[in-house]
């Protein structure tokens, strides 16, 4: 029995790729411009991320921790600080001021968990609802 080999096959022929591999041990070429436009897209976005996150920096301020009502003087204990992105907009105190705020007297009921302004302070004795004033003659 004989067997009959394809014709179309050669066995010798070499086999090719559908493209072209990098031969082994063959080095890439390093493209000078290629390299210096990485370079300055990485600075680029570093500074971008650093300017960002200034901006975006969080402080700490001054907020109510306790109820505390009109005309009552304020006490270390009432309150707290929050870390927090302030909006332009916003006038609150900051925490390193906590001294200068007590003692002073609220105007208005402070409500736990807002944020202190001076607007919600003053430094004279406000009446509460049980007070009435009385003028003298």
């Amino acid at each position: 029995m004989t067997t009959s080999a394809n014709k179309d096959t050669d066995a010798s022929a070499p086999v090719t790729a559908p493209h072209a591999l990098p031969r082994v041990g063959q080095q890439r070429r390093w493209r000078p411009v290629s390299v210096w436009l990485a370079v300055a897209l990485v600075s680029t976005s570093g500074l971008i991320a650093v300017s960002v996150l200034r901006m975006v920096g969080t402080e700490e301020y001054l907020a109510v921790g306790t109820r505390v009502e009109v005309g009552t003087v304020i006490d270390r204990s009432d309150l707290t600080t929050v870390r927090i992105t302030v909006d332009p907009a916003l006038k609150p105190i900051r925490a390193s001021a906590a001294d200068d705020v007590v003692g002073k007297f609220a105007t208005v009921t402070l409500v736990p968990g807002t944020l202190l302004t001076q607007a919600q302070l003053t430094d004279a004795v406000v009446p509460s609802r049980d007070i009435a004033l009385t003028t003298g003659s």
